[in-house]
């Protein structure tokens, strides 16, 4: 998997859906803290920006 503090424009499909879910993950067993809200904004910017690229309604 590509490193954790690259930029999620680097991740693949695949890994970028398993990002977000491990941060969704966590978000139900315990409270984010601001990095890791700041990286599930980013990880959901992401697929927003790749689904207007392909032209898939959000």
């Amino acid at each position: 998997m590509t490193n954790p503090t690259t930029d999620p424009a680097a991740y693949t499909d695949q890994e970028l859906k398993q990002a977000l879910a491990r941060v969704l993950a966590l978000a139900r067993s315990e409270r984010l803290n601001d990095a890791e809200v700041q990286n599930f904004w980013q990880l959901y910017e992401e697929i927003v920006r790749r689904r207007a690229a392909a032209g898939t309604a959000a």
